[in-house]
């Protein structure tokens, strides 16, 4: 919902314009709805702002430089990318009031409207708005995050989870050995589990779904969601995650609520914000534990980690490197990383190890 507030009164009223987000993105997901409802209310707040120095006394007066304002000011300090989705969404916005008459001085016919075929087969479309003198930001050179890790630094990333940062031990191995995403993990519940052999043994079968743990946060802030529901298995290297599981059960659910698998200091299913909290006091304490490590060939490794971008995902990126190293072919990766399209293993099989090797064996004999 667009929703219009009496700074006054302090009271709140749904705006019509809410009509646009339910329109245009209706079909999204929430995270959609509410990202680029965002970016709505931030243009329409820079003209409530500002409106004595653009001259305007309601919506209805908007014209296509008072976007083009926005876009160079209120977004100038952005990244390309961002002022480019801002523009489009504008773009669509402008051309929703156009059809519906609601601008004095914008009609349907000065825009452009395209119908795309992305890669992934979705016909999406394409709204090109005379938005004149937009000054994009330069574009900057692509830092891919980190999506990977050498055996011996993931063995020591679990070490440290387990020893320091226990919390969330059995999250990081599950995001190691099944793939999951922040998202997943916070809301997973005990019940959603079912063991494979004893207790364990040969692997876990998660429920991925929203399971609503903080029905007071939820929609807060578009993050925490399951991106895709499904069974996800779990694989288990030497029994680990059973007794992984066995541990964190025995600690942290007595207290929790909700049938939570992870839980804060009080009890309460973790948030999104809470479970990259404890992430981020476990990168900093395995960065710790590399700097006094005398194996120089880690200390090495650790020097390259320090200067990437790696967050929670890291995880998700090891089960996929270490996947595309194990199975015969992409598709089988995409059926246990839980993916719609093969496209999202590619990045993977780029980067693979086993291909290096099997190339070297092949050519072996050349040399």
């Amino acid at each position: 919902l667009i929703v219009l507030r009496d700074m006054k009164s302090g009271k709140n009223m749904v705006h019509p314009f809410t009509e646009f987000i339910k329109s245009e993105y209706g079909n999204n997901k929430i995270k959609t709805q509410i990202d680029n409802g965002g970016k709505i209310t931030a243009f329409l707040n820079y003209i409530l702002d500002n409106q004595e120095r653009l001259k305007i006394g309601t919506f209805c007066k908007l014209r296509y430089e008072h976007a083009t304002i926005f876009l160079n000011y209120h977004c100038g300090s952005l990244n390309r990318e961002t002022v480019i989705r801002y523009r489009s969404v504008l773009a669509k916005f402008y051309y929703f009031m156009a059809k519906k008459s609601l601008l004095d001085s914008c009609e349907e016919k000065d825009f452009i409207v395209n119908t795309v075929i992305k890669k992934n087969g979705k016909i999406v479309t394409v709204v090109i708005a005379p938005f004149e003198g937009v000054d994009l930001p330069e574009a900057k050179a692509k830092s891919r995050n980190e999506h990977d890790m050498s055996p011996e630094l993931q063995a020591m990333l679990l070490e440290v989870a387990i020893e320091e940062v226990n919390q969330i031990a059995f999250g990081v191995a599950l995001s190691m050995f099944g793939g999951f995403r922040v998202g997943e993990l916070v809301n997973t519940i005990y019940s959603s589990i079912r063991t494979i052999g004893y207790y364990g043994e040969y692997g876990l079968l998660i429920t991925i779904k929203d399971n609503t743990l903080r029905p007071e946060l939820k929609n807060n802030s578009a993050k925490g969601f399951a991106k895709r529901p499904r069974f996800q298995q779990v694989l288990s290297p030497f029994g680990l995650m059973g007794w992984l599981l066995k541990m964190h059960r025995m600690k942290y659910s007595a207290n929790g609520k909700n049938n939570a698998v992870f839980i804060n200091a009080k009890g309460q299913p973790m948030t999104y914000d809470s479970y990259k909290y404890y992430f981020g006091k476990l990168k900093k304490k395995f960065f710790e534990r590399l700097d006094k490590c005398e194996n120089p060939l880690l200390k090495s490794q650790s020097l390259v980690l320090q200067s990437r971008r790696w967050f929670t995902h890291i995880g998700r990126g090891i089960f996929s490197n270490n996947l595309i190293d194990t199975v015969d072919n992409a598709s089988q990766a995409q059926a246990l990383r839980g993916d719609k399209s093969i496209d999202t293993v590619s990045v993977y099989v780029g980067d693979s190890r086993r291909l290096g090797k099997k190339f070297e064996d092949n050519t072996e004999d050349v040399f």
